[in-house]
């Protein structure tokens, strides 16, 4: 688990294993060693859950959820109260 893409490109380059990442990633960083493969049809679209406890919806997590533009994230609000799971 590493926090840029950058490093992740880096440790795959040095042999320490392996990372799927956006092509475009690739196309801006320097990635010696690293092999393209290109994943099988069935996965080269994937959705990519947006999870937050409702106790931690801070403005920054709102905002994204706003410009995601799901009428169940708009609904949320700074402050309301956590949403219990049915």
């Amino acid at each position: 688990e590493l926090s840029s893409y950058h490093a992740i490109v880096a440790c795959v380059g040095s042999g320490t294993g392996i990372a799927i990442v956006p092509e475009s990633v690739l196309e801006t960083v320097q990635s010696a060693g690293v092999s393209r493969h290109r994943l099988p049809r069935v996965f080269e679209q994937v959705v990519t859950p947006f999870i937050w406890r409702s106790a931690d919806a801070l403005p920054a997590v709102l905002a994204l959820a706003d410009i995601l533009g799901s009428a169940r994230f708009r609904s949320l609000r700074i402050g309301s109260n956590a949403r219990r799971r049915s």
